[in-house]
């Protein structure tokens, strides 16, 4: 899907923004997407700290798939089965729409709001519930190219345009590489959020 390539491919560059946006514990995170054996199963992103002591699972999701928290589920213990992992596992789910996170909120408590031993309950972050400025206090760079996914209008994307790129290329703490995959990430996610919106 496409919004599964582009914060992939955004947190594979920038893990430690993608950890901020989601307030998982601080670490040095690398971004992968691990294929499960067996079934195929691929994750969006898993956050892995290279001090070996901290695991976040995030999906991201810009359209309903009721099973959502069922697949996350899976993907949590085939992960410490196939790494032989006992820590704990922070997850985050982040959903472009408000209806997204219900379809698969209301879906899981069908399934399994009566049972006493499961208990799941991810941190969620809905982009059409975001302020720019909520992103914008965590003071990260990185994260300008988000922006456009935030609660804003089409107008207030369009306007915004220019001045999120002008961050961006005059960053001083960033190299012209990470300047130049930030931009096209900006250019991605205004893409995105321009064709959802028409």
């Amino acid at each position: 899907m496409a919004t599964d390539k582009l914060f992939l491919d955004y947190s594979t560059h920038s893990p430690d923004a993608m950890a901020r946006l989601v307030r998982a514990e601080a670490d040095d995170y690398e971004a992968k997407s691990i294929t499960f054996k067996a079934i195929e199963k691929q994750t969006d992103i898993f956050l892995i700290g290279r001090s070996g002591q901290r695991v976040v699972l995030i999906e991201t999701q810009g359209y309903k798939k009721e099973k959502m928290y069922c697949d996350m589920l899976l993907k949590v213990v085939l992960y410490c089965f196939q790494n032989e992992y006992r820590g704990s596992i922070e997850v985050a789910a982040i959903f472009l729409e408000e209806a997204h996170a219900h379809a698969a909120q209301q879906f899981f408590e069908q399934q399994f709001g009566g049972s006493s031993l499961l208990h799941f309950t991810p941190k969620i972050f809905i982009f059409s519930r975001i302020k720019e400025d909520e992103l914008r206090a965590l003071d990260d760079i990185h994260l300008t190219p988000l922006y456009p996914l935030c609660d804003l209008s089409q107008t207030e994307v369009e306007q915004s345009i220019p001045k999120w790129a002008e961050q961006i290329k005059t960053a001083s703490d960033i190299t012209v590489e990470e300047r130049q995959q930030l931009l096209s990430f900006l250019a991605g996610a205004v893409s995105h959020r321009i064709k959802s919106i028409l």
